[in-house]
């Protein structure tokens, strides 16, 4: 039996279905769909199309893959990621990470600046999402007399505007009541989500900009949960099961959503913990190892044995990432192990996200007597020239 975990993080972030806010700066965006090479991949001729899946890749359209829980997001000429009260917009070439306010003479430490994610009215969790020009967060607002609003909020990627795009559903609250984040999900112009702790669990979609939510997937049965939606080419996917009478084992599965057809089946029974996809592969932790899931055979086989007691893992474009609070292991689609780190010696204390070779991180080091701590973005490169480097970064009180 497995135990499903939430993963624990020292970040100045609410903790919540997922964390962290985005934000990016003007862009060209590209019309052609473009599958990112990888050539790692199992086979020499890479398949992005297994019978009813197609793993073709849009960067404008598409979910970013090789991020967790909203910690950053992507566009082709940079990274959004929130630091320290702002949406942040990191450069491609890792040079700039500036507030996302095109105001010359804003302070960004108060809510007249669009970037800023504290705000009198609205409770923002910092999850952020980058879709075709704007930055997507999830802010809830309380309604008099009606309940709590949870809202879908844009910041423009010039930084000139910050708006209430569209409301994703209301729920009774009384005063003092504190009303869930949904997890949610962007991709190919629908907005998906999962409304937390309801007797029935649901992943449900509402395309960008409407006022009707539609139901993709109903659950059965007591002890409800549905979680981790992830997207990939034309499939939604995400699991769901019911937690036993402790409330804390879970039988739980892997689904997927076609979004062509509306079909939803079961793709790996058993799955509770970490996967996400790989280019045709679909890779998921089980028992402490992980495991990888053919979809043209339909079948499972071991990836990698187990290599921490207690680990995660994050699927990027072309590596597959184990790792602990002290420690990762990086290893390339066809099970070779490319790279290790211990984390705690440069103070990392989470992992945001992974393109190409470039590992994304988050600075906590704690001062001494005398010196201050700091904390920050940071990253360093899958290669032997692998030294991190500060990105964002502020001193912090003892």
């Amino acid at each position: 039996m497995e135990v499903i975990y939430m993963k624990k993080r020292t970040l100045v972030v609410f903790i919540a279905a997922g964390l962290l806010l985005c934000g990016c700066s003007g862009k060209n965006n590209n019309d052609n769909n473009t599958n990112k090479d990888i050539d790692n991949n199992v086979d020499n001729n890479i398949n992005y199309v297994v019978g009813d899946y197609d793993f073709s890749y849009n960067e404008k359209t598409d979910s970013p893959v090789g991020y967790e829980w909203g910690d950053m997001s992507e566009s082709h000429d940079g990274y959004y990621v929130p630091i320290l009260g702002n949406i942040k917009f990191l450069d491609s070439k890792l040079e700039n990470c500036v507030p996302l306010c095109s105001n010359p003479d804003c302070t960004h430490n108060t809510e007249e600046c669009v970037s800023y994610f504290y705000r009198n009215d609205i409770s923002l969790v910092s999850q952020v999402y980058y879709y075709d020009g704007y930055i997507y967060e999830v802010g809830k607002k309380t309604v008099e007399n009606k309940g709590c609003d949870t809202n879908l909020y844009r910041l423009k990627d010039d930084g000139t505007s910050f708006e209430k795009y569209m409301t994703l559903y209301r729920l009774e609250a009384g005063d003092g009541e504190v009303t869930p984040y949904p997890e949610v999900c962007i991709h190919r112009g629908y907005v998906y989500y999962v409304i937390p702790f309801q007797s029935t669990m649901k992943l449900q979609r509402m395309k960008l900009g409407s006022k009707e939510a539609e139901t993709v997937y109903e659950m059965t049965g007591d002890r409800q949960n549905l979680y981790r939606i992830k997207a990939y080419g034309n499939h939604i996917f995400f699991q769901a099961g019911n937690f036993l009478a402790d409330n804390i084992d879970i039988n739980a599965s892997i689904f997927s959503y076609d979004i062509d057809t509306g079909k939803v089946e079961k793709v790996v029974e058993n799955a509770v913990s970490y996967y996400g996809i790989g280019i045709n592969r679909l890779y998921y932790s089980l028992d402490g190892g992980v495991q990888v899931y053919d979809f043209e055979k339909k079948a499972s086989e071991e990836f990698i044995s187990k290599i921490y007691e207690d680990q995660s893992m994050l699927v990027s474009d072309k590596y597959v990432t184990v790792y602990d609070k002290s420690n990762m292991q990086v290893y390339d689609f066809t099970g070779k192990k490319v790279y290790e780190r211990n984390l705690d010696k440069d103070d990392i204390s989470a992992i945001y996200g992974i393109d190409g070779d470039t590992v994304f991180v988050y600075i906590n080091r704690k001062g001494k007597p005398e010196i201050k701590g700091i904390q920050g973005l940071g990253y360093f490169k899958i290669s032997s020239d692998d030294a991190l480097v500060q990105v964002d970064i502020y001193e912090i009180e003892n």
